[in-house]
Parts: structure tokens; C-alpha cells; sequence
């Protein structure tokens, strides 16, 4: 069920994300909109261009709107092992994983990327997805509710 807005929600001007001051230098397509509460482009100068350098150059494309999670403690690596599809421990520091994440019954629960900080011990990992705002319910079988609360690190 979708929240309704808070009848003030204009009030609240969009963030801008540290990539916005040289964006909008760049924009020729003024194709701007709300992604989780900040500014972003859609598109820069035209969308076909842009589709097939995605497809067939590089692109550079901000991330800022997307959530992160910094999942911390002993349990981090075997958590992240049960909940997504790569092996978290062949995830080198400085590297990143693509991934999608699945419950136990193997339904995908969303995509993201994973990214190892320093393994020393291996206790903290940041897993990012989605639009901020969007919510995730996440119940690994091996790990109780409260553990992984705590390693999500939201109150149970």
C-alpha cells in the first residue's frame, strides 16, 4: 500500500547530490526528475546516443539516491552468503559485486552491488539498492530476527 504524501511535501525542495553542479553544466536535454528526494538526469543530450554507449562504451551514472546498508559483525560474511547469489568471500577490498538477493524460498528480492571494506577481520560490508524510502523485508533461516536487525542495523 502506497504512504500518501504529507500535505507539506512541496515545501521540501529536492536534494541536490555532489555530482549535480557538473550535471547540469553538461545538460542539454534539461530531462531532470525525482529519484528518492534528489534531482537527477534522466538524460544528459539524447537517450539513444546515451542507450548505446551503455551498451557498447561506458557510462558514468550517480548512485547517490541509492540506499546503503552497512552490514557489520562476525556474521556479516555468512549473512550476506545466505542472502545473495555471489560468494561474499572472493569479494576483494576496493572490488564490487554485482548481485541480486533472494529469500529462502529463491524469489529475488532486489539487485544491488556489494562492497567489501576492510577485512580485517572481515566484519563489514556495504550492500546498496534501490530508491531511498523503499523497504526491504529480509528473513534468512540459520540467522534469528534479531541478529539480523542488528546487522542491518535497524531496531527489532
Amino acid at each position: 500500500m502506497r504512504r500518501p504524501l504529507p500535505r507539506d511535501h512541496f515545501r521540501r525542495p529536492l536534494l541536490q547530490t555532489p555530482f549535480h553542479p557538473r550535471l547540469a553544466a553538461l545538460m542539454q536535454a534539461e530531462d531532470w526528475y525525482n529519484w528518492g528526494g534528489y534531482v537527477s538526469a534522466r538524460t544528459i543530450r539524447d537517450a539513444e546516443q546515451e542507450y548505446f554507449a551503455i551498451r557498447n562504451a561506458a557510462s558514468l551514472f550517480d548512485l547517490t539516491p541509492m540506499v546503503k546498508y552497512r552490514i557489520a559483525g562476525p556474521e556479516a560474511e555468512a549473512f550476506l552468503d545466505r542472502l545473495t547469489m555471489r560468494d561474499v568471500s572472493r569479494l576483494a577490498v576496493g572490488r564490487v559485486h554485482y548481485t541480486c538477493w533472494c529469500d529462502d524460498e529463491g524469489h529475488v528480492l532486489d539487485d544491488g552491488t556489494l562492497a567489501a571494506a576492510l577485512r580485517v577481520p572481515r566484519s563489514s560490508i556495504t550492500i546498496e539498492s534501490g530508491a531511498r524510502g523503499k523497504q526491504k523485508c529480509v528473513r534468512i533461516t540459520g540467522i534469528d530476527a534479531a541478529t539480523t536487525a542488528r546487522l542491518i542495523g535497524v531496531s527489532s
